[in-house]
């Protein structure tokens, strides 16, 4: 069921807007219930999600409920024990609100198995992600075996963080350092040399060749940042850290993982010497992300975007960030 006010929103709201699919995704796997648990329960067959958008003076609300089971917390503190999210005693001593907001958390889930709607402990962080980059809060009303129901404020008038980002020097000194440390991070543990011509323009528009992970930063520092590697190259990577003979399949799984826990380790690693940081500035990361194309050209409308090709023979590596 939905009711919403006629809003008009700027474009920066939209990734939130589209991370909320996996609040309803949660809703119908985790939260509604077998017809039998229902039947038992003395509900109505059919379960009901809802959700009411409302505009109030400066901010958005929008509210998602269902009338399913709820969140059982004492499963929410066996598994934040087991990942070593907190001890026992830390946990006991979380409020109710902050017991529950541990599903948002990175790679958390109750899921047993992973189905095609959820499970992979990515989904709600993501929501809790975009609406840290807003300025918003979450509140949650949880009733167990009755439902729950997540609100979420999102103020209208947003500032963006650019500190620091007023100056094309600064940016390809960033970039600069990603380059620099991508090639030492080849040389160190893939025993792969790349070319030390390291040439960075403000383009238009960024080539992506074979695979392409890339990486949001929030806070102190806004923008993305991606790493393109060319298919044969992606394949050598591979093929550095493990023995025998790995099927198509695996190859490509293997492939994705590598290209995204690099950039990760490369992108980890120069964080801490940025200006930014040494000035008492924060920067948040969000996982890695992979997109699998044999060559594609990302355009942005708004922003600068910068790019640096580095060359291995007759394979290439893309390096980009996006303001």
């Amino acid at each position: 069921l939905i009711d919403c006010d006629d809003i008009y929103i700027d474009n920066k709201f939209k990734p939130f807007l589209n991370s909320l699919i996996h609040i309803f995704r949660n809703s119908v796997d985790h939260g509604i219930e077998t017809l039998d648990e229902r039947f038992e329960l003395g509900k109505t067959q059919l379960a009901n999600i809802k959700c009411y958008v409302k505009k109030r003076s400066n901010h958005i609300t929008i509210t998602i409920c269902d009338d399913g089971r709820g969140i059982n917390l004492d499963i929410i503190k066996q598994i934040a024990i087991k990942k070593s999210l907190y001890t026992e005693d830390e946990f006991d001593s979380l409020s109710e609100d902050e017991k529950l907001k541990i599903i948002f958390k990175d790679s958390f889930s109750t899921a047993k198995t992973i189905t095609t709607i959820s499970g992979r402990g990515v989904g709600l962080a993501s929501v809790m992600y975009e609406l840290n980059k807003l300025n918003g809060r979450l509140s949650i009303t949880n009733k167990p075996k009755e439902g729950i129901e997540f609100n979420f404020y999102i103020p209208l008038n947003i500032e963006q963080l650019n500190v620091n980002n007023d100056n094309d020097k600064i940016k390809k000194t960033f970039l600069e350092k990603l380059s620099l440390r991508t090639i030492e991070y080849f040389k160190e543990y893939l025993d792969i040399n790349i070319d030390h011509n390291i040439d960075i323009k403000c383009v238009n528009k960024v080539e992506f060749h074979g695979t392409t992970g890339l990486i949001s930063l929030s806070k102190d520092m806004q923008g993305t940042v991606g790493m393109s590697v060319s298919d044969n190259l992606s394949v050598k990577m591979v093929k550095n850290f493990i023995f025998g003979n790995p099927s198509e399949t695996e190859l490509n799984e293997l492939k994705d993982e590598n290209i995204a826990e690099t950039l990760n380790v490369v992108l980890g690693n120069i964080l801490q010497d940025l200006p930014i940081v040494h000035k008492g500035g924060k920067i948040d990361i969000s996982s890695p992300y992979i997109m699998t194309e044999t060559v594609c050209v990302y355009k942005k409308k708004y922003g600068q975007m910068f790019m640096c090709k580095l060359h291995i023979d007759d394979e290439i590596i893309v390096l980009s960030y996006f303001l």
